[in-house]
């Protein structure tokens, strides 16, 4: 709920963006973008955004309500046929340029966005531990950020990517730079490998795809050309994943074992 003006009591509370974001251990481009969308009660007063401390901690009760009633009904983890089932529009966000620190602070926040997960602080630091093991990032121009561990709170994986046109230095084993960021994460060790096996199947050899992408500002668009690169290789995915990417040097010389949550 977004107010083009202020309706607040002087008695109220009234917190800055930078207030919500530390409420809410996000930074606080989030807490704007939210409030752009009205993904969070906020009320704009000239060219500034305030929101009442009440309404703020009324509404992250509502969203942890909401997380906890999906956990209850939410049947087992499961893989569907298409991983992008796992990814929406709005887990999606293309930028011009990015810092190498704020990629994994963009793609936590992502995720909380999903509504099914609600631990940004813990996310991303396990996201940091991962990446200071070696880093997620492939030649092609590609990475796969994941937590160090699997989330067993979780009921189904989740799926955030971040596009960065002008590519960020990441890590990857020939220097080049990243463009596309696959984050994602799974309830149990059995997804976790067969996701990354699906990602890694999804991109190999596809720098054509990846200029594409980098070059596509729309979360939707975005999302179509993933469905259809998936789509192209559905064929022998569950048999082949595991062997072509695990013997062939093309996932930066890394097998899917060395890329495991351990």
């Amino acid at each position: 709920m977004v107010n083009s003006s202020s309706t607040l009591s002087p008695k109220q509370s009234v917190l800055t963006v930078n207030d919500v974001a530390e409420i809410l251990k996000v930074c606080p481009r989030t807490v704007l973008n939210m409030a752009k969308k009205g993904d969070i009660p906020a009320s704009r007063i000239g060219h500034l955004w305030r929101f009442e401390e009440n309404e703020i901690h009324l509404w992250i009760k509502q969203k942890s309500e909401t997380t906890n009633n999906h956990k209850d009904s939410a049947p087992p983890s499961s893989f569907p046929d298409s991983l992008m089932e796992f990814l929406k529009p709005s887990q999606i966000r293309f930028e011009k340029s990015v810092e190498r620190p704020a990629v994994l602070e963009d793609l936590a926040s992502l995720v909380i966005r999903s509504g099914k997960y609600n631990d940004y602080a813990q996310l991303l630091a396990s996201l940091e531990e991962r990446e200071a093991m070696f880093s997620t990032a492939l030649d092609d121009g590609v990475a796969f950020p994941h937590p160090r561990r699997p989330l067993p709170q979780l009921t189904e994986p989740i799926l955030s990517v971040l596009v960065v046109e002008s590519g960020v230095e990441f890590g990857a084993p020939g220097g080049g730079k990243t463009h596309i960021f696959v984050l994602f994460c799974a309830p149990n060790d059995s997804l976790h490998v067969r996701i990354l096996a699906r990602l890694a199947h999804v991109f190999h050899n596809q720098r054509r795809l990846i200029n594409k992408i980098k070059h596509l500002s729309q979360p939707e668009k975005i999302l179509e050309e993933l469905i259809r690169a998936e789509n192209e290789n559905r064929n022998g995915f569950l048999k082949k994943e595991l062997t072509n990417v695990c013997q062939k040097p093309g996932v930066g010389a890394r097998s899917l074992e060395s890329w495991s949550c351990s």
